[in-house]
């Protein structure tokens, strides 16, 4: 199986994601993390179809408690869940959305 690689990027400034590919200045990918998150895809989508990525508020149909998609130890984690089941959904993310976790 082939795995997507991408990312995305959170503006911390204006608190908006920038929406297609990042500009490459000379070629070279250039950014600030003074001024950027960067997140990666899992690979995975949700129970919607909608792409999870590092940094999503997830819920599951056993556990009302909303989690976080991390990356540790060399993998993608949401604690108490398994990521990859068909009934998560991405419900938001730590950016947009941090008034989610305040139920957790």
């Amino acid at each position: 199986m082939k795995r997507e690689i991408k990312f995305r990027f959170w503006n911390k400034k204006f608190k908006q994601w920038i929406d297609g590919e990042f500009p490459l200045i000379d070629g070279v990918f250039d950014f600030s993390t003074d001024i950027y998150e960067v997140t990666q895809f899992t690979g995975l989508k949700d129970k919607n179809g909608k792409e999870i990525y590092e940094g999503d508020i997830l819920t599951h149909k056993y556990y009302k408690t909303p989690v976080i998609v991390t990356f540790k130890n060399g993998g993608f984690i949401a604690e108490d869940v398994y990521i990859g089941d068909s009934s998560i959904e991405v419900i938001g993310n730590i950016y947009e959305n941090p008034e989610l976790l305040s139920h957790a």
